[in-house]
């Protein structure tokens, strides 16, 4: 990358600089010489040692590609109140996108400037790496640009982005519309009617409330701003969450949380994980059977005859392992993958265009896979935010109050409490392998 020059002047003797000219040609030292220099090194007539007299350019690497995402995934995360407390009460928003709309876009990386060394010769340039879209099905990639294929919502597989089907109803789920069962989402701007059923394969969001009614989503949440008054007779299944400004008199199940913020009155309340009734009026009252995975959370406890609150509880040792078995899991299938990239590419290189059957079942595969990862990553997750949450193998945390006489259970004991308690947590150990009560 540089050529150096040393002269040494006998008395009386005189250098032309087209002499060293024609020395730099003899060794093919050609580019980036400073021809001012090489004159002034030679009308000095002094001795010089190793002074630079040519210099190449350093190759630029190329710029990675950039992508921009215009949605991001809703933020389920307990709000604060003005107050300062916590209101876990922030219902979930079904984010609607038309046909064409973008939802990402993609600067590509560039090729970089190549370099000259001062032979002439040409030093490439480091290319910048390229990113794909995070994006699934009911998104096309066109000219760097990530578009909707169709109508739809937005869901979040993973890192994912995709677009589900959405059903949109003006208005209540009533006599005019009738019973609904779509394979998307659906978002009612109204109530669902006494009588009527919703069912969805993703999510659910209703603007209004539920009266006895049913509602099921096969695989994602229930948002009700208005709360559920189910008379006794409504049914809320969901997935993953229920959420809800209040649930009465209903039968409410969720995969992983029920979240209330105002109260639970009368009802069967079934959790995966977690039930919290945490809004700043928070409050569990009258007869209810509350059934929790790991964690019941509530700002007071009125004691009833009639309350059942019971923790199933966790194994943390098992919950390790099989966090470990994820792991393992994922290493196995990112090395298939990885090898399985490598296949595509090269049926990609080799078949013929009109012989591509081959390489859709391999990328089908491909596909297949890295779906499979994402669960298992949303699972790890899940799991580990479970540990984090839950104190021993199960717990129940009342931050305001809990009247005395309440009797509550916890994997296979049960305890009551016998006076009136405030921001306590009730935890089983499972080293004491017993139930514990902690004033915080």
């Amino acid at each position: 990358m540089k050529a150096f020059l040393s002269i040494h002047f006998t008395p009386g003797q005189e250098i032309e600089p087209e002499y060293v000219f024609h020395i730099l040609k003899e060794e093919g030292i050609e580019y980036g010489v400073d021809i001012d220099k090489v004159k002034e090194l030679c009308l000095n007539k002094q001795d010089v040692y190793d002074e630079v007299i040519a210099e190449g350019t350093y190759s630029i690497p190329g710029e990675d590609a950039d992508i921009t995402y215009f949605y991001s995934k809703p933020d389920y995360k307990p709000r604060y109140t003005e107050d300062g407390r916590i209101d876990y009460y922030e219902l979930g928003n079904i984010i609607a996108v038309k046909k064409g709309d973008r939802i990402a876009q993609r600067k590509p990386a560039t090729e970089g400037i190549p370099g000259c060394n001062v032979c002439g010769e040409t030093i490439p340039a480091l290319a910048g790496k390229n990113q794909n879209f995070q994006t699934g099905k009911g998104i096309e990639i066109i000219n760097n640009q990530a578009l909707a294929k169709y109508d739809g919502a937005l869901h979040w597989q993973g890192t994912k982005i995709l677009v589900n089907r959405l059903m949109i109803v003006k208005g209540n789920v009533d006599f005019s519309v009738g019973n609904i069962n779509f394979p998307g989402k659906v978002k009612i701007s109204g109530s669902v009617l006494s009588g009527f059923q919703v069912e969805a394969e993703e999510d659910i969001e209703i603007a209004g409330g539920i009266e006895d009614a049913k509602v099921f989503s096969q695989k994602g949440s229930i948002f009700i701003h208005r709360g559920i008054i189910g008379m006794g007779k409504a049914i809320v299944k969901a997935a993953v969450n229920v959420e809800s400004s209040f649930i009465q008199e209903a039968t409410v199940e969720a995969g992983k949380n029920i979240i209330a913020n105002e109260y639970i009155i009368r009802s069967n309340i079934k959790a995966g994980e977690s039930v919290m009734v945490q809004g700043s009026r928070g409050k569990v009252m009258g007869s209810n059977d509350i059934v929790a995975g790991s964690r019941i959370m509530v700002n007071t406890v009125q004691t009833s005859k009639d309350l059942n609150l019971m923790i199933a509880g966790i194994n943390r040792n098992a919950t390790y392992l099989r966090i470990k078995e994820i792991n393992q899991s994922m290493n196995t299938m990112e090395a298939q993958i990885r090898s399985m990239s490598v296949k595509v590419r090269m049926l990609a290189t080799t078949k013929k265009q009109n012989d591509t059957r081959e390489i859709r079942e391999a990328l089908a595969e491909y596909v297949a896979m890295i779906d499979e990862v994402e669960q298992l990553k949303a699972e790890r997750m899940s799991l580990v935010n479970m540990l984090k949450s839950t104190k021993g193998e199960g717990m129940i945390e009342v931050k305001k109050e809990v009247e005395h006489g309440l009797s509550l259970k916890i994997k296979e004991e049960r305890i009551e409490i016998s006076r009136n308690l405030a921001d306590v947590t009730i935890y089983y150990d499972h080293e004491e392998k017993r139930i514990v009560v902690i004033q915080n």
